[in-house]
């Protein structure tokens, strides 16, 4: 069975309330495949070991808890570009 890693980050608009989301990625990859905000109810919560994910099942590995300031996706997507070129 395939398998995804997830982690709770904090929410990049609502971390001042102290609300977290769930980050879904793939391994080795500096990509989310989902970010699923605290108001979804189809956020997985930890404990969870499968998700059902564009028609697939995936096995989940639960990750650390990312704790400290949120970082934008936008950021994470100029990381990966800047790390290819070099």
């Amino acid at each position: 069975m395939l398998k995804l890693l997830a982690r709770i980050e904090p929410d990049r608009e609502y971390a001042r309330h102290g609300y977290e989301q769930v980050a879904v990625y793939r391994s080795l990859s500096e990509l989310p495949v989902a970010v699923y905000p605290f108001f979804f109810e189809s956020m997985p919560i930890r404990g969870q070991k499968l998700i059902h994910r564009d028609g697939f099942t995936y096995e989940l590995e639960w990750l650390p808890d990312l704790i400290g300031p949120p970082v934008p996706v936008a950021a994470l997507r100029l990381r990966a570009l800047h790390r290819r070129a070099a």
